[in-house]
């Protein structure tokens, strides 16, 4: 996602892999904490980490370092590593031009040790989850950290909205976060403040301690057939616009598992959704609209022969898909195209 904050600054975010490593430890090494925050050293891993491993690869190697502060630093920062070369550590790095500037931390639930804020001088017993009964289910966000010459520009609200549509494609229910009640250790409100979550949506379901549960639930759009248009990439209609890029690469995959067969235009793959009018050979909204209804699940004839040659061809699409596409690719298009018939039972 893009946005121009200011007339001379464009923020894009995008999401950490492992290719992105340098530019997560350049962040945090030379950025992050370049106020003077009490933080420093810190690689923000440290919440996906059990007591036991924290001990073992924090503490008892900072002293195989040779102890001090670059004992330290050295620990925390080759775990980072570790972590995110191995894809534990998840979330969005937000950059000027090519340059790190503000990292969200955000991963499914139970990929997290612990939520909230906390000290690793005084490292809280691990937990379980106890409002979350299976992966895929609740996405959360424990923390935000902003270069402080980049503060008060709305970075933070980019990132959480861009964790949160991904979300939504990807299957999940619902977002979480964890906001100290006041300001935070030190005021710094590591894990976001309160007031960013209430503007996007969340609301306060719990309270531990000193720390707020909120939530938000994800509303799904199902069009008539039972595509997924919130996981789709062409899909642009707010919140889910996409940048010129994310289009382009769009219709590169669409010419490379056949869909198209030459390269179009991002005008031509962006979809504002299903119309009466809009090319379909099952001609499925313009049905609907006939008999008065929103999707096929509410006709009484559901499934007529026309929507069960629907379902058959999108499979045979399938194989196809899987063999072209990456997993994450595969597995978006899975979402959005291939599910058709368990989102029409849902409804």
């Amino acid at each position: 996602m893009m946005k121009s904050l200011q007339e001379d600054t464009m923020i894009t975010v995008r999401r950490l892999t492992p290719d992105q490593l340098e530019d997560y430890l350049d962040f945090f090494d030379h950025r992050a904490f370049s106020d003077g925050s009490p933080f420093y050293p810190c690689y923000c891993s440290a919440f996906n980490m059990s007591r036991e491993r924290i001990q073992q690869e924090f503490f008892r190697q900072a002293e195989i370092n040779g102890g001090g502060n670059d004992g330290w630093k050295k620990a925390l920062r080759d775990s980072a590593v570790h972590m995110v070369k191995n894809g534990e550590i998840q979330g969005y790095l937000a950059y000027e031009d090519d340059l790190a500037v503000g990292w969200c931390n955000a991963n499914d639930r139970l990929n997290y040790c612990r939520v909230g804020e906390f000290d690793l001088s005084a490292v809280p017993p691990d937990e379980s989850c106890d409002n979350c009964q299976c992966r895929g289910q609740v996405k959360s966000v424990v923390c935000f950290e902003i270069a402080p010459e980049y503060r008060g520009k709305g970075i933070a609200t980019l990132l959480l909205e861009t964790v949160c549509r991904d979300a939504l494609s990807e299957g999940y229910m619902y977002m979480e976060a964890y906001p100290a009640t006041d300001e935070g250790l030190q005021g710094l409100a590591f894990t976001g403040p309160k007031r960013l979550y209430e503007k996007a949506g969340f609301k306060v379901t719990a309270q531990k301690g000193g720390i707020l549960v909120m939530r938000k639930q994800l509303d799904r759009i199902i069009a008539a057939c039972g595509n997924d248009c919130s996981a789709c990439p062409r899909y642009v209609v707010h919140p889910y616009e996409k940048t010129d890029g994310e289009l382009r690469y769009t219709a590169e995959l669409w010419m490379k598992i056949g869909y198209r067969d030459h390269l179009v235009t991002n005008e031509e793959i962006s979809c504002t959704g299903c119309k009466p009018e809009n090319r379909c050979r099952y001609h499925v909204v313009r049905c609907c609209k006939e008999k008065g209804i929103s999707s096929c699940a509410q006709c009484e004839l559901y499934p007529c022969d026309n929507m069960k040659k629907c379902f058959e061809v999108t499979k045979s699409f399938e194989p196809d898909c899987r063999r072209a596409c990456t997993e994450e690719e595969y597995n978006q298009l899975k979402k959005a195209f291939f599910e058709k018939e368990l989102n029409l039972k849902k409804l």
